[in-house]
């Protein structure tokens, strides 16, 4: 009597079973595929991030091997070394006036931007004329 009726009722429990199992397996290979995108996307941008860099340091080292080349077929005059002295009043007793001392710039602590030229301190991080970013 209850023989015939069980069968259907299994069967259904089992296709509910299976339906559940599948969807779960389902959102598991998904979040899986997210997972997988996302760190493709990631290393891409890691990629790119060290070409940029990389970029970065070879247009440097061009910049400075084009101004050390050109600083060596060209060497610089006295008058662009030298600023004009400034002069300033002594005292009343001694003469008159007299140059004040002249400022020391040290040329190795001096670098020169890539985009415009213009000459920056080593610890600069961007450039004063222009502000490009100095590497």
């Amino acid at each position: 009597m209850f023989g015939p009726r069980r069968h259907p009722i299994l069967g259904t429990a089992a296709v509910v079973g299976a339906s559940r199992a599948s969807a779960r397996h389902e959102v598991e290979r998904q979040t899986e595929a997210q997972a997988q995108r996302e760190w493709e996307v990631q290393r891409e941008a890691e990629q790119r991030n060290r070409q940029k860099a990389e970029e970065d340091a070879r247009i440097q080292r061009a910049a400075e091997q084009a101004l050390k080349a050109q600083a060596a077929s060209h060497p610089p005059s006295a008058p662009n070394l030298v600023p004009p002295p400034s002069y300033a009043a002594q005292n009343i007793n001694g003469p008159g006036l007299q140059p004040a001392p002249m400022p020391v710039r040290d040329m190795h602590n001096t670098r020169y931007c890539p985009a415009c030229g213009n000459a920056g301190e080593i610890l600069d991080r961007f450039c004063r004329a222009c502000g490009t970013k100095q590497a």
